[in-house]
């Protein structure tokens, strides 16, 4: 019987040390499982909040995106309404009679040293009448009015296109922006 009893408090001790085993892992699978789950949402919560983030960013970059072509529709609105300003400007001036129009061409022929003018179809009779007589007269050009001077050291461009672009539109189109376009 003493035998019995040894393997009995044997036994006994294995179960009691296998069992505090299983309790023991038991709880490690637990605080396992609790590290797992507790790593998971905050990883979950960390992804949501980037997700967010990333929605935020791009709602502020389309909106940034829509803001510029929305500005860079008016400008060019406004662009295409200044160029049709000034070809008006051209046109009114491409129709002025000669008497108008004359004291336009004078300014322009006035500064022009010796060389060829080279008259627009349009004006070439009365350029003829008044060009320098240091000035020789070439062949017509196409244009719509004004003309063209050419000499060895210099090349000016009077005609009615060029005047309006390089003169009276750098000098006007602020104001009248302005104009059209304040509210």
């Amino acid at each position: 019987m003493a035998l019995q009893d040894i393997i009995n408090a044997i036994i006994g001790d294995t179960d009691h040390h296998i069992a505090e085993a299983k309790s023991a892992h038991e709880q490690r699978l637990s605080h396992m499982r609790d590290q797992l789950q507790q790593e998971r949402r905050s990883r979950e919560q960390a992804m949501a909040k980037n997700v967010q983030e990333k929605k935020v960013q791009l709602r502020q970059k389309t909106e940034r995106l829509a803001a510029g072509q929305r500005r860079n529709a008016i400008a060019t609105t406004r662009l295409r309404l200044l160029d049709k300003t000034y070809a008006g400007v051209i046109e009114r001036l491409e129709q002025l009679p000669d008497d108008q129009i004359k004291p336009l061409l004078q300014a322009c022929l006035a500064t022009l040293p010796a060389g060829v003018v080279h008259p627009a179809k349009k004006h070439a009779a009365l350029i003829k009448s008044m060009a320098p007589k240091n000035c020789t007269m070439g062949k017509p050009i196409d244009a719509r009015g004004g003309f063209h001077f050419v000499s060895a050291t210099h090349e000016k461009d009077c005609t009615l296109e060029a005047i309006v672009q390089s003169v009276l539109r750098p000098e006007t189109e602020l104001n009248i922006s302005h104009q059209y376009f304040s509210a």
